[in-house]
């Protein structure tokens, strides 16, 4: 039987994690290129616009780091119900947190598949999104794995027998 409960706490808690590093690597990530973001905000915004370029810009990147924190825990507590239905599916012989780790990369090598689009950003963007999604899915995987376990039902520890 699946543990849902277990499954979406382990879940918001990696996710609370994730969310911090995915935050603090987008929030890099956009300013390395404010330069490009900076010229389509301008772009679209028409002209004798109430708020400025730079308002957007700020804007953009506040709800960015933001929308990525929020996001990652929902996100986090919805893929924590996935992992209580499907960890004892596979590698039954490994760790909750090995398991953790490949639910992870196998998270990891989905979200590429999604950002195909995104491609067309040129190679120092890729490189660091794909980096950032990596550093990020492993963490999330262990720590789902590791959570998903302590936060399992306690052991009774039989008691000692008086002599």
């Amino acid at each position: 039987m699946a543990e849902y409960g277990r499954g979406a706490k382990a879940g918001v808690v990696a996710g609370l994690v994730c969310g911090v590093i995915l935050a603090i690597g987008y929030y890099a990530l956009f300013t390395l290129v404010q330069d490009t973001a900076r010229r389509a905000i301008q772009d679209a915004l028409p002209v004798g616009s109430v708020i400025t370029v730079d308002q957007a810009l700020a804007a953009a990147l506040v709800l960015l780091v933001v929308g990525t924190f929020v996001g990652t825990i929902v996100v986090g507590a919805i893929l924590g119900l996935v992992f209580a239905a499907a960890h004892n599916k596979y590698m039954q012989s490994k760790s909750l947190a090995m398991r953790g780790i490949v639910f992870g990369v196998i998270l990891w090598i989905i979200g590429i598949l999604f950002n195909i689009g995104s491609f067309s950003y040129g190679a120092t963007y890729i490189g660091l999104s794909v980096l950032i999604g990596l550093i990020a899915s492993l963490v999330y995987g262990y720590l789902l794995g590791t959570f998903f376990g302590r936060f399992g039902p306690k052991q009774q520890v039989p008691s000692p027998t008086a002599m």
